[in-house]
């Protein structure tokens, strides 16, 4: 009896299977570009520059959607990002705040690089160099909307029993200026880090005591205290690494 055969299933793709739609591709297109260049970094902000005083502050130029100011812990970092609804009012907003002011410091703003290009980027750094080496993105740091941060973690260190950390310092104010604010406390040391290419203060500073009373005093009389126009911030500072003497951080 001869084998009866069926015939052969057709299992090769429709036209709508191997051509995606026209309006579905430019739809998707459409989104991708709408989400770049919509979120602006904003930096040398004030310490106390909360994220409504931020958002407020941009609503002129748009709708924002979103106002983050990044943190350690409490304590701000100095920028952050912005989020519009509309590619063309981020770039509004950059061509007209950037070095504004507000709450007494000229802030820096551009548009924000989205974290896929860094990828694309460092991919094609790795790509360069092959197996001689790591390629560009791979080493200890990265870069996020535009400025490059540490991967490192900072080690969290024991209370200090005779420095404070005081953030909030207007950037004219020297260690002089500073151990004048103090007065009457026995402040031995004022340490204000600075930037390595223009010296320029980075707006906190480390104060040590002789004596360890003092220490608590300098934050029960001087927390809140202005100097300049600017109210400091005076938190007990922790330890740190003999490397990392100088990078501390407050204790809340």
């Amino acid at each position: 009896m001869a084998e009866k055969r069926m015939p052969k299933k057709d299992t090769s793709p429709t036209r709508s299977q191997r051509e995606p739609s026209p309006a579905r591709s430019t739809h998707s297109a459409q989104s991708a570009s709408d989400k770049e260049g919509r979120k602006i970094f904003v930096g040398n902000l004030d310490f106390q520059t909360t994220n409504i005083e931020l958002k407020e502050f941009f609503a002129t130029e748009g709708k924002v959607l979103k106002a983050h100011i990044i943190t350690r812990g409490t304590l701000s970092r100095g920028y952050g990002f912005v989020t519009f609804e509309k590619a063309e009012e981020a770039e509004r907003a950059v061509e007209k705040l950037n070095q504004t002011e507000l709450n007494g410091r000229k802030i820096n703003c551009e548009i924000a690089i989205p974290r896929e290009h860094h990828n694309e980027s460092n991919a094609r750094g790795r790509g360069r160099l092959g197996r001689r080496g790591r390629g560009r993105g791979r080493g200890r740091g990265g870069f996020r909307g535009g400025r490059r941060f540490s991967k490192r973690r900072i080690a969290q260190g024991e209370p200090s029993t005779d420095m404070v950390f005081v953030t909030n310092i207007p950037y004219s104010v020297d260690e002089d200026e500073l151990t004048n604010h103090f007065k009457g406390l026995s402040v031995s040391e004022v340490t204000i880090p600075r930037n390595s290419h223009n010296q320029r203060s980075r707006g906190f500073a480390f104060v040590t005591f002789s004596k360890a009373e003092d220490q608590k005093k300098a934050v029960e009389k001087f927390d809140q205290t202005e100097i300049e126009g600017r109210s400091l911030k005076v938190r007990i500072a922790k330890e740190r690494p003999k490397e990392d003497s100088k990078t501390g951080e407050a204790d809340e």
